[in-house]
């Protein structure tokens, strides 16, 4: 008898997350249906722009310091990216070594903030956690991504930086 569940189902994440993604992994498997039900609607939300390739693209934002900038003891600093084409955001992936007293203060797409109440623990984005997936709106190209960090740590934390990983649309 086989069993019906995929990856997603066993890690709890929802099954529809905005777009179906199926890059080689044997473990979630998407019915053909699906799949060309998708691909239509992506073609006609996308044609109009003249959008019809996407691809996994990672964001860096990083303030342009190579490894990363520092955020000094009891500070929070600002992390830009700026996407080149149309970008749906999928994960926000911060280096585990750097995750002890960090905080994510504020995400913030254009109007829309990510982060309701009190900071949250970077741990919960880092790259051995499993909630590191995200669902948030599209950012259009040139318009940026800030992701506000607050160090706790009584020391300074250097080479800080943020990975967003997404979808790339492009012509």
């Amino acid at each position: 008898m086989a069993n019906d569940r995929t990856a997603f189902d066993m890690l709890g994440i929802p099954p529809y997350l905005g777009d179906i993604e199926t890059l080689g992994d044997p473990a979630v498997q998407v019915p053909q249906h699906q799949v060309e039900a998708i691909r239509e609607q992506e073609g006609q939300k996308y044609h109009e722009l003249q959008y019809r390739n996407k691809d996994d693209c990672h964001l860096g934002c990083a303030n342009g310091v190579p490894g990363g900038d520092t955020i000094t003891a009891g500070t929070a600093k600002v992390f830009e990216g700026v996407p080149t084409s149309p970008f749906k955001p999928k994960a926000m992936v911060l280096a585990s070594y750097a995750q002890v007293n960090l905080f994510v203060q504020a995400v913030t797409i254009g109007p829309f903030n990510a982060i309701e109440g009190d900071m949250i623990p970077a741990a919960a984005h880092s790259e051995v956690s499993l909630t590191q997936f995200v669902s948030w709106p599209m950012i259009q190209a040139n318009s940026p991504i800030r992701i506000t960090l607050y160090n706790a740590d009584p020391s300074d934390k250097p080479n800080i930086s943020v990975d967003i990983r997404g979808i790339r649309f492009r012509p």
